[in-house]
């Protein structure tokens, strides 16, 4: 009873911990939403200020045309580094039909069919006592 007793308790222990740390993850899950939401804007706000300072400059047209020009520069060189490190990683990592060719050959499937079924008798066969 006094066994019962305690893992009862040590179960009941840890769904608290369990939800304890759901609702922290939850919370920390919110405020980083917060704080992400929060930094965009501020981006947003700097680049109407950029570009509301740049159209008393040059003019709202031009101010426009700068600002389209410098994020889609930006966003094609995000693109040109995505696509390099992919190459690179593509490179590093053979595909597995370059380091077996033949894996579904005939006699590859025959040799892994029988080893197979080498090894599954040796794991059963330790099962029984031996006498």
């Amino acid at each position: 009873m006094l066994q019962w007793l305690i893992s009862t308790i040590g179960l009941s222990a840890l769904k608290g911990e369990l939800a304890a740390m759901g609702r922290r993850f939850a919370r920390r899950a919110a405020l980083y939403a917060l704080a992400g939401v929060l930094c965009f804007a501020a981006l947003a706000f700097l680049l109407a200020a950029l570009t509301a300072w740049i159209a008393t400059v040059l003019g709202a047209i031009a101010a426009c045309c700068i600002m389209a020009g410098v994020l889609l520069l930006l966003g094609l060189i995000i693109f040109a580094a995505l696509a390099i490190s992919r190459k690179r990683r593509d490179k590093a990592r053979p595909s597995l039909g370059a380091a077996m060719p033949n894996l579904g050959s005939p006699e590859v499937m025959t040799a892994t069919s029988i080893a197979l079924i080498a090894l599954t008798g040796y794991l059963i066969g330790r099962q029984f006592p031996h006498r």
